[in-house]
């Protein structure tokens, strides 16, 4: 599904419009008697998921038991530990969050310094 924004540059509508008619598009008895149609697609589909994982198919099975493990529960139960380790590594050395820490000011300002000369590129936000 294209991002509201996208929908308003292609339709030449403001955001705002295209977000007007897509509340009403969910408020619409159409809208509603779709979800409840896929609402009873589910159990056929989760039904078929299971014949395939009872017939050897591997992939089928994690399916099956990612949504059956899931199923009532606004969490997933084997949710993924994020990890994030930040450090810089340059030619083998590795300069991490607690090295800076321990370095005086005017270190940090000097690193700052020679970063900001090889202008590097900025994060998308």
């Amino acid at each position: 599904m294209p991002s509201k924004r996208e929908i308003a540059e292609k339709t030449e509508l403001s955001r705002q419009t295209v977000h007007k008619h897509l509340q009403e598009y969910r408020d619409s008895p159409l809208y509603q008697q779709q979800i409840e149609w896929f609402s009873y697609m589910k159990v056929k589909v989760l039904a078929k998921v299971y014949k395939f994982a009872v017939n050897g198919d591997m992939r089928a099975a994690k399916l099956y038991f990612d949504v059956v493990g899931n199923l009532g529960s606004p969490e997933p139960e084997n949710k993924p530990i994020k990890t994030q380790n930040n450090y810089i590594q340059i030619n083998g050395m590795v300069i991490t969050e607690e090295s800076i820490r321990g370095l005086k000011p005017e270190q940090v300002l000097q690193i700052e310094g020679i970063l900001k000369q090889v202008a590097l590129p900025q994060p998308a936000k």
